[in-house]
């Protein structure tokens, strides 16, 4: 993800952590349709309030270290935590870039419900891009 919203992110939670082992030992499991799916707090907590306002506090989430993420595909769900990692945001192999598109507006919409406006910029871009190439536009301006 370039000029990225992930460094902040990242960058973030590495000073969140100076100093200490939190990063490291923070470790949650997000339930991802039947799949369980670890994942650091700090770096969940810095990303999204949602995930800050479940992990803090005296919620049964903060006790158990457990998250259930519902209400959207484990695609969807995955997609949102890899951005969080840093990976780039990317359609579904071999589906068309009318599916594609359809995926990431249930992206974005994740993005939404959890906070994360890095996700929903990155989605926005992807979409621009892909209407682009879908009816022979190049448009370099910037996003408004």
């Amino acid at each position: 993800m370039p000029d990225s919203a992930y460094d902040s992110i990242f960058v973030t939670a590495l000073r969140k952590s100076y100093n200490s082992f939190e990063l490291l030992e923070s470790i949650v499991n997000l339930r991802v349709g039947d799949e369980q799916v670890p994942a650091h707090r700090l770096l969940l907590e810095t990303a999204s309030e949602v995930f800050r306002a479940a992990f803090g506090g005296n919620w049964n989430n903060a006790a158990t270290g457990q998250y259930a993420i519902e209400g959207h595909s484990k695609d969807v769900a995955v997609t949102m935590i890899k951005h969080i990692y840093g990976s780039e945001l990317r359609g579904i192999e071999g589906h068309t870039e009318d599916e594609n598109i359809r995926f990431l507006l249930d992206v974005y919409m994740i993005g939404e419900e959890y906070l994360i406006t890095s996700l929903q910029i990155e989605v926005i871009r992807k979409i621009k891009d892909l209407l682009g190439r879908l009816h022979g536009m190049e448009d370099d301006r910037p996003l408004e």
